[in-house]
């Protein structure tokens, strides 16, 4: 792993000045700092928005709910709004990953994280997706039946199971 800073912030208009600096923000942290230990990623600066007030579920016109983006998947899988309106939602949370990843992982990160693609992970591998104009090993290679919409070999997040 690279040297790189480490910031917490105390609201949301610092974590966003810290982004437009070029940081990545951390809260869960269960696929950055995989993908840091593998070098995928190599951020200069972590911010850590874990505390900030954007957890919770509430209420929306038209019987939805909203989710906050810091809200850890067990919590919104457990919620008892989530299991009686949207029971798929919870038992797709619940099934999700393991138990210890559930209760760090974040609905937002799990929304925002990058490919799960093998060849992504590898940085020996080509990947468009980690560094454009390089080419896909996925394509032609083992795993090359994983394909989504044609559009490139990477599988989608929310697409595959958790590995």
């Amino acid at each position: 792993m690279e040297s790189f800073s480490y910031t917490k912030v105390p609201d949301v208009r610092a974590a966003v000045a810290a982004g437009q600096r070029g940081a990545r923000f951390i809260a869960g942290g269960t696929t950055l700092v995989d993908l840091m230990r593998e070098t995928v990623e190599r951020p200069g600066t972590l911010v850590d928005i874990a505390k900030l007030p954007l957890t919770g579920l509430s209420p929306t016109a038209g019987g939805g709910l909203r989710i906050g983006a810091l809200t850890r998947m067990a919590d919104a899988a457990a919620d008892p709004r989530v299991r009686s309106a949207f029971p798929v939602v919870s038992e797709a949370l619940g099934l999700s990953a393991s138990a210890q990843l559930r209760n760090m992982a974040t609905i937002g990160g799990n929304i925002m994280q990058r490919t799960r693609c093998t060849y992504f992970r590898d940085v020996t591998a080509n990947c468009n997706k980690r560094e454009p104009g390089s080419g896909c090993a996925a394509l032609d290679g083992y795993n090359r039946g994983h394909a989504i919409l044609g559009g490139s070999a990477a599988r989608s997040p929310s697409t595959s199971k958790a590995e």
